[in-house]
């Protein structure tokens, strides 16, 4: 659960009230049964909080809580294998330029649709350093962020290839 919104004050009920909740898993199926679980639950919660105060269809004074989940995005899971060409030449670039290569595995990036679209793709950084991604500690320091631009100019001679050179590298996408 990411954000919970509701209410007006302290000690007054809430007319309306929300909350956005993420869920993620490389498993298609394990997540279809995780959101059902979730939305099993809720539904559950809400019977029992209207039976407990005698609210809901019929009853003249309320109509009870009623609960509507709306989804608001669909991220695909996706990884590509530390020997798949695209990450081999992402390498390659890095070792050039003497930066470090950081494996993480699956991730929400830029990178999952195309790799659920069975497009060969990564996602790179940006070169210098940084930590605390996706919380209200993230930082970032530019030491040697030019590097993030060479490294991606490296990738991208690589993986398309120069004549005399280097011949194209990534197998082509039959649509």
């Amino acid at each position: 659960v990411g954000i919970v919104n509701g209410g007006s004050s302290v000690n007054v009920i809430a007319e309306e009230a929300s909350m956005l909740v993420d869920m993620r898993s490389l498993d298609a199926n394990a997540l279809t049964e995780l959101s059902a679980k979730f939305h099993e639950a809720v539904e559950e919660a809400v019977e029992e909080e209207n039976a407990r105060w005698g609210l809901g269809i019929g009853n003249s004074t309320s109509d009870g809580i009623t609960v509507n989940f709306e989804q608001k995005g669909k991220r695909p899971a996706g990884t590509q294998e530390k020997q798949c060409q695209i990450v081999q030449a992402a390498n390659a670039a890095n070792q050039a330029l003497g930066m470090e290569t950081l494996y993480i595995g699956a991730a929400s990036t830029d990178a999952n649709i195309p790799i659920s679209l069975g497009i060969p793709a990564i996602t790179v950084g940006w070169g210098g350093k940084g930590g605390g991604e996706h919380t209200i500690h993230e930082w970032y320091e530019p030491a040697e962020s030019w590097k993030g631009p060479q490294r991606d100019l490296l990738l991208l001679l690589a993986l398309s290839g120069y004549e005399g050179v280097q011949g194209y590298q990534l197998p082509c996408i039959e649509r």
